[in-house]
This record gives C-alpha cells, sequence and structure tokens, in this order.
C-alpha cells in the first residue's frame, strides 16, 4: 500500500510548487491539486474504516521524534473539513484571485499541507511545527493579500498566534520533561499522563487550554478574529474562519483526552464557555457589517463546539467533532458569501443593502441555506451537531447544559432578521457592481451538499469512525 498520509501532505507542495512555476493557469493547478487531495482523503476513509492508518518515518532518532503521522476517528473530520474547504475555496480562487495568481496559489496550496499537518500530527512536536507554519501562512495572507486593513489585522492575528504558540510550546515541553515516557507521541502521552503529578498537570492544563482558547478563539482571547477573518483575502477568510480556528478546538480535545486534571476543571471551563457564547451572539446583534456579524457568529459557535468538549462523554466527542466539520463547511461558507456580496455591490454595511433577492435570487436563497444550516434545521449537519452536544451537556452538566440553546435562538433571530433586513425586506433592485459566476455557485453548492450528505447520513461518519 503506497503511503497514503504522506502522499497527501506533498501533493499541495507540489502544486504551491506548479504554480509558482507557471506562467498562467496558476488558480487551475490550485483546483487539480485540490481535488486529488480530496480524493485521496475519500480513499483514506475507506482503508480507516478497518482501523487507524499509521505512518512513521526516521526524523531525529537522539530525542525520539519520527515524522509520524495517524489518521483515526478523531482526526478524520477534520482532515476532511479541510479537504472540501479547500477543493471549494480553490474555485472561488477563480473569481477573487486575478493579481499575483502565483504567489497566492502557492501560499494557498502549502497552507493546505500545513493544515493537514496539524491534524495528521502522531506526535506533538510534529504538531507543533505543522501549527507554526500555518499561522506563517496566513499571516502572510492577510498582510499582502488582504483588505483596506490588512496590516493591523495581520499583525494582531500574528501577535496573539505568537502568543498561544509559545504556551503551547512550553506546554510541550512541560509534557515531554514530566511524563514516565519521556517521548512526544501523542498516544505514548496519553497513555502514561495520570503518572505526572497533579499540580504540574493543572499547570500544563492552564498554559495548553489558553492556547488553545486563543485559537477557537474564546473570550477575552478573541478580538483579533473579527479583525483577521474580515481583512483577510476572501478564500483566506474561508480558510482562517472554517479550519484554521479548528486548531485550538482539536488541541482542546487532545489536551482532555491526554490530562486527567482536565475533567476536574471541566465545569469551570464550560461556566466561561457558555459566557463567551452569549457575549459573541450579542455583540453579533449590534453589527453593522455582515463580514463582522458572520465573525461573531462563528466565535459563538466555536464556543458551542468546545462546550461538547468541555462535556467530555461519547456523545460530547461525537458532537464536537461533528460541529467542527460542519461549523467548518457553513461558516467558511457564509464568508465566502459576504465577499461576493462586497464585490457585487461595493458594500457589506447591512444599511445600505435592501431587496438583493430582486437582482440574485440564486445567491439569497443559497445565503438562506446556509443560515438554516448555521441555525440548525434537520437533515443538516448544524442538526446532528446540536443535538449531539445538546444530550452530552445535559447528560454532564445537568440543567446548566440547556444554556447554549438561548444562545441558538439568538443567533437564529438576527440571522433571519439580516435575511429579512437585506435580502428580501424591500422591493428596491440595488445596483450590481458584478454578477456572481457559475464557477462560484458551484463552490458553494459543492459545500452545501457535503452538508446535506451529512446531515441526512450522519452514521457515515459517527458509526464507521466512531470515537
Amino acid at each position: 500500500m503506497m503511503p497514503l498520509l504522506l502522499v497527501l501532505l506533498l501533493v499541495p507542495i507540489a502544486g504551491a510548487v506548479a504554480a509558482t512555476a507557471a506562467k498562467r493557469g496558476a488558480n487551475y493547478i490550485s483546483i487539480a491539486a485540490s481535488t486529488i487531495v480530496l480524493l485521496l482523503v475519500i480513499a483514506a476513509m475507506h482503508y480507516s474504516a478497518y482501523g487507524s492508518i499509521v505512518e512513521s518515518y526516521s526524523y531525529i532518532e537522539s530525542l525520539g521524534i519520527s515524522f509520524s503521522l495517524s489518521l483515526n476517528g478523531i482526526s478524520l473530520f477534520l482532515v476532511l473539513l479541510t479537504s472540501i474547504v479547500f477543493f471549494a475555496a480553490a474555485f472561488a480562487n477563480l473569481i477573487f484571485v486575478k493579481e499575483e495568481a502565483r504567489g497566492y496559489n502557492a501560499l494557498f496550496m502549502t497552507a493546505e499541507t500545513a493544515t493537514l499537518g496539524v491534524f495528521l500530527a502522531a506526535n506533538f512536536f510534529l504538531l507543533y511545527v505543522f501549527w507554526d507554519v500555518a499561522i506563517i501562512l496566513l499571516f502572510f495572507m492577510i498582510f499582502h493579500y488582504g483588505g483596506y486593513d490588512r496590516r493591523y489585522a495581520s499583525i494582531k492575528f500574528l501577535i496573539y498566534s505568537i502568543f498561544s504558540s509559545g504556551l503551547l510550546l512550553i506546554g510541550i515541553l512541560l509534557l515531554y520533561i514530566y511524563s514516565p515516557v519521556h517521548s512526544f507521541s501523542i498516544s505514548a502521552i496519553e497513555s502514561s499522563a495520570a503518572s505526572i503529578p497533579t499540580g504540574i498537570q493543572t499547570a500544563i492544563f492552564i498554559i495548553m487550554a489558553v492556547a488553545f482558547m486563543i485559537k477557537i478563539p474564546v473570550f477575552p482571547f478573541h478580538s483579533w478574529a473579527p479583525d483577521a477573518y474580515t481583512e483577510a483575502p476572501p478564500t483566506g477568510s474561508a480558510i482562517l474562519a472554517g479550519v484554521i480556528s479548528k486548531f485550538g478546538a482539536y488541541g482542546m480535545l487532545l489536551l482532555f483526552m491526554t490530562l486527567p486534571v482536565a475533567k476536574v476543571y471541566s465545569m469551570y471551563f464550560a461556566e466561561l464557555l457558555v459566557f463567551s457564547i452569549f457575549y459573541a451572539a450579542i455583540v453579533a446583534i449590534t453589527q453593522k457589517e455582515i463580514k463582522r456579524m458572520f465573525s461573531y457568529l462563528s466565535i459563538a459557535e466555536m464556543g458551542f463546539i468546545v462546550f461538547g468538549i468541555a462535556a467530555f462523554n461519547q456523545l460530547g466527542i461525537a458532537g464536537a467533532l461533528y460541529g467542527m466539520l460542519s461549523h467548518g463547511l457553513i461558516i467558511a461558507a457564509l464568508m465566502t458569501i459576504a465577499f461576493v456580496i462586497d464585490k457585487s455591490f461595493g458594500t457589506t454595511l447591512i444599511s445600505r443593502l435592501r431587496g438583493i433577492a430582486n437582482v440574485m435570487p440564486g445567491l439569497a436563497y443559497t445565503t438562506l441555506f446556509f443560515i438554516f444550516a448555521a441555525i440548525g434545521i434537520p437533515l443538516t449537519t448544524g442538526f446532528i451537531m446540536d443535538l449531539l452536544i445538546l444530550l452530552s451537556a445535559i447528560k454532564a452538566f445537568s440543567i446548566f447544559g440547556i444554556l447554549p440553546v438561548f444562545a441558538i435562538l439568538v443567533n437564529g433571530g438576527y440571522l433571519l432578521w439580516l435575511f429579512e433586513r437585506s435580502f428580501a425586506s424591500s422591493h428596491n433592485e440595488p445596483k450590481v457592481i458584478e454578477y456572481p459566476s457559475t464557477m462560484l455557485y458551484a463552490a458553494l453548492y459543492s459545500v452545501a451538499s457535503f452538508v446535506v450528505m451529512f446531515g441526512i447520513l450522519p452514521f457515515l461518519l459517527l458509526r464507521v469512525f466512531a470515537v
């Protein structure tokens, strides 16, 4: 059998090299590479149905560090999410990336390798390396290709990210030093972490939890996200909100699985998350611009997903994983739609947008579909996420676990208000600067198809790849 996971990482790198060398057609090279990655992930789903896929290559033997990759029931959700979002974003690049396409696509495809590497890494050393590479690549995407305030947003993103990475590195080194196995291997540390003194476990938990909360993001470490999501280039924003935010949630899940002491603080962590969820939902209501409204929606939804991790039972883990997949697909589509509106009408200010459905019914109904999916209507991934997380939260926290339901209602209220106000509330026909192309609709519909497929057939992931 070929080294499937290694090939999965090398294909985007090959695409980045080809895009840089090509005089034209860089966007199409990204489409080809991301399509191959998606097909490889689908193939990996078949093979991993019979157990985890593990590949290891010697690296720094003196420190016990290997280039080890693993695809299991947890990482599968996130690898699948990454491949779908980058696949759809590659098609969207045809619309949004006209100039400097070679440089942008090189960053874009290398970022896919780094992102896949975070979720496939079987040791904390490799995870940290891919984590930092992904952050650096996204910084350059925002700084060079972003919007009007891109420099402020990119520097703020970098400062928060450096602080997060520094804390993560300290936590990883403490795990290596104090675990009996003295290894970076995630599985080895998980099996031996109970032997770490409780006080050291607590310190590691706090340090790494803060690092992960910054990337999720969770209040009060969230302020970088609305600026970065708004000022990033369109497909960069979809990657940030849809995939990079999962770094923190994935890390938090690993943390709860690794340190027994995490369960002691789960209730306190859940209380912070509930506050963050309501804070983001309320702030979203006050936003006057669609991109920032969707940014705060993302923060609220991510808080809800990590709430399932805090519950830390079978349903909570399954719900959090399904939530990461669902949120990533939906928020990536919504952020793309926000940039489409900006490109089509020259603004995303809610007060200046009226009657979009009158001139672009296809865009309006596509937006309504993703709003419904975000709210969690049946037959979408959002419904499966809500159901699993709420059941797990009630089981773990009793009546306290119901509180996030009210934030979900708030989210649904302002999203439907946005649709009524900007899309369907007026007979006016706003002036169109540029109509979206069919290629863009194809990208959005491809994401929508996965939202529906995994909403109708959740057993494809939950039963075969149970955690």
